[in-house]
């Protein structure tokens, strides 16, 4: 057999290295067992150093894993945000509803709606000191009015203000849930 040298350029110092060495084993230390050093990879691979394709897969699938959960706590921490804003509409609709209580001794009838706290209603109202909120009444987190009926059918002497939540429609669980002023 021939003794095969390849020039390189060794990290460590060493001009040469030895494919048949690397290959097959060291004769002086009667060693016949490859050796996988980088000498031997770097010669056989003509110096290229790099990533297998098995490699990128795994630390791809792991990417993806650590996305998809990162994705679902946003996901959650968004509709817990979204439900949250929905309950502090209500709550400062709410507030500008007993004010024009306060100041008219009624509450705007489901005609008038919600708009009666901005705008002075056209019936003969007296006490009116609005605007009672300074800007329009938003919709709810969802893209939808809120819901408003004087008097109500679950507050009969008062009003009764809702978001459908997430879904739209009456009843629900989770962020699908109806938020409302009489379950506060």
């Amino acid at each position: 057999m021939r003794n095969v040298t390849v020039q390189n350029n060794h990290p460590h110092g060493r001009a040469k290295c030895n494919l048949l060495k690397c290959l097959h084993g060291n004769p002086e230390t009667n060693n016949q067992q490859p050796t996988t050093n980088n000498c031997a990879r770097r010669a056989l691979t003509g110096n290229r150093g790099g990533f297998t394709l098995l490699e990128l897969l795994v630390v791809m699938v792991i990417l993806v894993l650590l996305a998809s959960v990162v994705t679902m706590v946003v996901v959650r921490r968004v509709e817990d945000a979204k439900h949250a804003k929905a309950v502090s509409d209500i709550e400062s609709i709410s507030n500008a509803l007993d004010q024009f209580y306060l100041h008219t001794g009624r509450y705007p009838t489901a005609e008038e709606g919600l708009e009666a706290l901005r705008v002075k209603p056209q019936s003969d109202i007296s006490g009116w000191d609005g605007p009672y909120v300074k800007k329009n009444i938003p919709a709810d987190p969802w893209g939808r009015d809120y819901a408003y009926d004087c008097p109500g059918s679950n507050n009969a002497d008062s009003y009764d203000l809702a978001s459908l939540g997430r879904d739209g429609r009456e009843g629900g669980s989770s962020s699908d849930a109806d938020i409302t002023n009489w379950d506060n």
